[in-house]
């Protein structure tokens, strides 16, 4: 079974190791920050490119399928381009 590492996205304010507590799933999180909202059209490219791809890149010809709902990070067409090339179907 194939477990994703956490995506923290932290409301205007930098993140600093501290406000975390050592080991754990923790510790293999990718925490990024949004100084107007929560999720926004750029992390959710990040979230697509930097973190999603290379942890779920076990065989680049197998089709992997992130769920995701209707918020406007997941339908921009930046990230659907990124997905169709990375053979990612969108669910």
């Amino acid at each position: 079974m194939l477990i994703i590492p956490l995506f923290i996205v932290w409301q205007g304010k930098p993140h600093r190791e501290l406000y975390h507590p050592e080991g754990g799933l923790i510790n293999e999180a990718t925490f990024a920050v949004s100084y107007s909202d929560l999720m926004d059209n750029e992390l959710g490219f990040e979230y697509m490119k930097e973190h999603f791809e290379p942890y779920t890149q076990c065989n680049p010809l197998a089709a992997r399928s992130p769920i995701v709902d209707g918020h406007s990070s997941h339908i921009v067409w930046r990230v659907i381009k990124y997905a169709l090339d990375y053979n990612i179907r969108m669910i």
